[in-house]
Order: C-alpha cells, then structure tokens, then sequence
C-alpha cells in the first residue's frame, strides 16, 4: 500500500526500543505513585499525624530568650540542640507579633 497523494505518513510504524522504555517508564512510575498514595491515604485513616514533629514550646521559649539575649542564629541552634532552620522560624514569627 502507498500513502495518499500528499499525505507522507506510513501506515504502520514500529515504536522504537526508546519509546518503549519510556512508555514502560510511565506505566511503573504512576503503578508506584497509586501505591504510596493508597498507603498515606490508610495512615491519614487511621488518624495518624503526617510530617515533622514540631518542637515544643519549652525549646521555642528557649529560643526566644536567646535571641533576646543579642545571640546568633547559628549560636542559639548549637546551645538550645535545634536546627537553624528552627531558629530562624522562630526569629521570624517573633518579627511578625512585634
């Protein structure tokens, strides 16, 4: 069979060993996706809390004081044991109340 007069699009194509693969690719990511979705949405049923645990608000006080004191971020976090992510969270709600 020959194609139409100006169409130059064959009639049968093979896909290649790449797409293929990438087709396959596709196929296992979303498999892999629905599965950890169906596990947070059973652990969310179960009423359990998802994500970091917060720090308490003894440690925020600490960091507060600290802060308060004239000390660094990166000082502070080594002396209260938090992360500087921490701190600078904390120093940044402090900005907004004040």
């Amino acid at each position: 069979m020959t194609p139409a007069a100006g169409n130059t699009t064959p009639i049968t194509t093979v896909p290649s060993n790449s797409d293929r693969e990438t087709l396959f690719a596709k196929l296992e990511r979303s498999m892999i996706r629905s599965r950890v979705m169906a596990g947070l949405d059973r652990v969310r049923e179960q009423g359990k809390k998802l994500g970091r645990p917060s720090v308490g608000r003894k440690v925020e006080e600490a960091i507060r004081q600290q802060l308060d004191a004239g000390h660094g971020i990166l000082k502070v976090a080594a002396m209260v044991g938090v992360g500087s992510g921490t701190v600078q969270r904390v120093k940044k709600e402090m900005m907004v109340v004040r």
